[in-house]
């Protein structure tokens, strides 16, 4: 569901917090979070998200 350059990145930051067991409590937070956004959504996966569905508010190229 997340793309591994994402969970990579996101352990790295996340493991000096809880070691392995908080880089797993982490990633599960996010996989609810993305499950919970989907079906939100009203799409099955996220490769169903389009454009019109993503707010990129403050974010810059």
């Amino acid at each position: 569901m997340l793309s591994n350059n994402v969970v990579e990145r996101f352990s790295y930051t996340a493991g000096p917090a809880g070691g392995q067991r908080g880089v797993e409590r982490a990633l599960e937070i996010l996989r609810v979070a993305t499950e919970r956004m989907l079906r939100l959504l009203g799409v099955p996966d996220i490769a169903d998200v389009g454009s019109d569905q993503v707010r990129l508010g403050g974010l810059r190229g």
